[in-house]
């Protein structure tokens, strides 16, 4: 049942913040812009809700996997070695996708400016990744002549 919507809010927007919008709605099948709006900020909270425990969880799992791999001895027979790089490979694409959205969220709690805030955050996660990558290659001996 629809709670009966007693508060105005008032907003402005610019063309390109309306046009993503309306792109949103249309593609959702959403019928009116105020119903879009709405629904925008509840996905917009519940996901600033999950996204940090996603990303601890990510990078728990990407640490997981540099122990098991990587610590010890480090000797890993050869027919392993694409095995490893192949999860390694899922882990990143995984962690980057989720961490690049736990860093926007982060910075827009900051920052008033949105994309100002989506390019830090890509820097910043795409450095986590470069390093992480860089440790594993390294150890498994993936990296080409003149990497290191």
């Amino acid at each position: 049942m629809v709670k009966p919507r007693e508060n105005r809010v008032p907003i402005m927007m610019s063309d390109e913040e309306l046009k993503l919008i309306d792109d949103w709605r249309y593609k959702n099948r959403v019928a009116t812009r105020s119903d879009a709006v709405r629904r925008l900020a509840r996905i917009g909270t519940a996901v600033d809700e999950w996204v940090d425990t996603a990303d601890q969880q990510m990078e728990a799992a990407i640490e997981s996997f540099l122990k098991t791999t990587i610590g010890g001895s480090g000797e890993f027979p050869e027919d392993k070695l694409q095995y490893y790089n192949d999860i390694w490979n899922a882990l990143t694409d995984v962690q980057l996708l989720v961490g690049q959205v736990s860093a926007v969220a982060s910075e827009m709690r900051k920052r008033a400016d949105v994309e100002d805030a989506i390019d830090v955050a890509r820097t910043r996660r795409q450095a986590f990744i470069d390093e992480k990558d860089f440790q594993v290659r390294r150890r498994l001996g993936l990296l080409r002549k003149g990497e290191e």
